[in-house]
Formats: C-alpha cells, structure tokens, sequence
C-alpha cells in the first residue's frame, strides 16, 4: 500500500462473456469506459466498500470478492484495488447518474474506447485484453 494514498476499489463483473462498465461524466476521466469503483471509507473492508460500490451505483447485490491485482494512479495519488465478484441478485441499472451517464454490458470482445487506467490493468491482467 501507498503511504498518503487514498485507496479504493474497482469492481470487475464479468457474466456470460460480459462485463459491466460505467461511463464516467466527471473528473479527470470524464468520457472513458470503467467498472464500478470508489473509494474505501472510514475502516471499510476492501470486500465492503466492493459491495458498497457495485450496490450505489448498479443496484447489483455481489458477493464472492476476490482481489487479483492493484492499479496505483501516481498523479491522483489513488490505489485501486482490482477485484472480481458474482452477481448474487438484481438488475443492473445506472442509479449514480451523478457520476455516470451510462452503465452498459459489453462483449469482452467489443469493447469500447477509451477505457479507464484500472479497467484496462485488470483486463490485461485478467487476460482478456
């Protein structure tokens, strides 16, 4: 872990050849593709804020939280850890219209551009890019 690095989570949903991506419409990368993802609050778990996260903004309960890898982001001094889970129940729909102006299933091979720093680590990681 970082030291003065504020850590969070990115949440890879993968069902039947799918994965669950959000369209950012803030920040830094406003426009690009990611999984759900935030930020650890107070002493959360890293399988809570998980949890916390898909639920807020995809209404999906998820259970099954494995960590496979970390993205650390040196210019927002941000650690992600990169996570897999498995839709226990739910529909997902974008709820955090705040932050995201879409949340779509796509092929893992139709993917769409440009992707976020911690969903292209964890696909490449994972394999499937």
């Amino acid at each position: 872990m970082k030291k003065d690095y504020s850590q969070g989570v990115a949440v890879f949903i993968i069902k039947e050849n799918k994965i669950l991506l959000t369209k950012r419409v803030k920040g830094g990368f406003t426009g690009f593709w990611e999984v759900p993802a935030g930020h650890i609050k107070n002493n959360e778990s890293i399988e809570d804020t998980a949890i916390r996260e898909v639920k807020e903004e995809t209404s999906l309960v998820v259970n099954s939280i494995k960590v496979f890898g970390i993205n650390v982001n040196e210019e927002y001094k941000f650690q992600a850890n990169l996570v897999t889970t498995l839709i226990t129940s739910g529909t997902a729909k974008n709820i955090d219209t705040y932050n995201h102006s879409a949340l779509k299933w796509f092929s893992i091979d139709k993917l769409p551009s440009p992707l976020g720093e911690s969903t292209l680590k964890g696909l490449k990681i994972l394999k499937i890019i």
